[in-house]
């Protein structure tokens, strides 16, 4: 018995050096060296501006050289003007000043502490899915699914420069929680979760799909609230109106829909109008995954995550950052073949895993090579909604705790 668990715990072993090293290469780069966490900057800018009332890049308007160089004594930092960068909705900026509200270089420091403090959380959560899952796990079985997770190579690239990634993750992953808890406490919170997420629209729209034919009516309700109550705030403290700052979103978008790793990308460089490409693909994969969720109605909770996040990866512009949203499609292989061990889960999750482990400057070299990765995703997911079924998960604390409070 052990010499066949052998082959498996080397690969785990395998698996955690090269997430140690890909974690300690991305903590290095966000709080220590001096040129990299460009994003991160980025963001740090925009934040600042509001904070200091400098949002003449916000509202879309176009300043000099000089200009820029004059303001720098006032507010401390330079004020771009820059088309292309930015791309983030008002509300984002709530959080914002959660996030980016400290000078720079302590902001590098607490963003990479709020990271890890997220991604523990992301381990937290797989330990115990997979407790669930399998009741008398092995070793293999409680290790795999984490070693997995914490060896995609994504989590290094959106680190090393400041994304959003991991935050949309861990947001994520808390919403999933608590919509597998169910109660009118744990959907407000879920709710509440899936507006800090999509402080990134990019990856977390497709999640509301979900929860929209599961009818959770007061999840999307809360959801709505906070995106609302966020967008008026920050229109109030900047003076900067939410169709000016969505306005900048599509001009953002224009200029960068050729240069991703992803269908947007491959659409527009084979000659097809960037706002048509756009909408297009973006129509088809929402529709295509809706029609999905709407012919499953038995998938649990983490196959419909599973189902989205491959959809996040697809419908509009991503970077190789962004591969960090296909942990949910791998924890529901990596789940469904332990649990299910035969040739079609386990080769689909390791043509997965290693779409995901390989080191990121490989798409650099061979950009064409994400056809192959988005094609190994898509039939990953079809396994994930047509093969061995998981359990729905339902964390007993949180069942305690949420459903059997008054009122709930």
């Amino acid at each position: 018995m052990s010499s066949k668990l052998t082959p498996i715990r080397f690969g785990i072993a395998v698996l955690f050096l090269v997430a140690a090293a890909y974690h300690g290469r991305g903590y290095y780069l966000l709080a220590v060296h001096e040129t990299t966490a460009s994003d991160l900057n980025d963001r740090w800018r925009e934040q600042q501006s509001i904070i200091c009332g400098a949002t003449a890049d916000l509202k879309g308007q176009r300043i000099t050289r000089e200009q820029q160089e004059a303001l720098v004594p006032k507010y401390g930092f330079r004020v771009e003007s820059n088309p292309a960068r930015g791309g983030y909705p008002p509300w984002s900026f709530l959080p914002g000043y959660v996030f980016y509200g400290l000078p720079w270089p302590m902001t590098r420091i607490w963003f990479a502490l709020l990271n890890l403090a997220l991604t523990t959380g992301i381990v937290v959560w797989l330990r115990q899915a997979s407790r669930f899952q399998f009741p008398r796990p092995a070793v293999s079985a409680s290790l795999l699914p984490i070693a997995a997770i914490l060896a995609v190579s994504g989590f290094t690239r959106t680190l090393s420069m400041g994304q959003y990634g991991i935050i949309c993750l861990g947001s994520l992953v808390g919403a999933l929680v608590l919509a597998e808890v169910s109660g009118k406490r744990a959907d407000t919170g879920a709710g509440l979760l899936l507006g800090i997420a999509l402080s990134k629209p990019s990856l977390a729209i497709p999640f509301l799909i979900p929860f929209l034919f599961r009818r959770r009516w007061l999840t999307l309700c809360t959801c709505a609230m906070y995106l609302m109550m966020a967008t008026l705030v920050i229109w109030w403290t900047s003076g900067v109106d939410p169709v000016t700052m969505l306005g900048k979103i599509s001009d953002a978008a224009k200029y960068s829909a050729d240069d991703g790793n992803d269908l947007l990308a491959k659409g527009v460089t084979s000659g097809f109008d960037p706002v048509w490409a756009i909408w297009g693909i973006a129509i088809g994969v929402m529709g295509m995954f809706s029609w999905l969720v709407y012919r499953s109605p038995r998938l649990t909770w983490i196959e419909l995550f599973a189902g989205a996040s491959v959809a996040s990866r697809l419908w509009t512009y991503h970077r190789s950052y962004d591969d960090v949203i296909l942990v949910f499609l791998l924890a529901a292989l990596v789940m469904k073949a332990i649990r299910n061990p035969d040739r079609i889960t386990t080769g689909c999750f390791l043509a997965t895993g290693l779409s995901l482990w390989v080191p990121a400057h490989i798409t650099f070299l061979l950009p064409d090579i994400y056809v192959v990765l988005m094609s190994i995703w898509v039939i990953a997911l079809f396994v994930v909604f047509r093969y061995a079924p998981l359990d729905e998960f339902v964390p007993p604390q949180f069942e305690v705790s949420i459903r059997q409070q008054p009122g709930s």
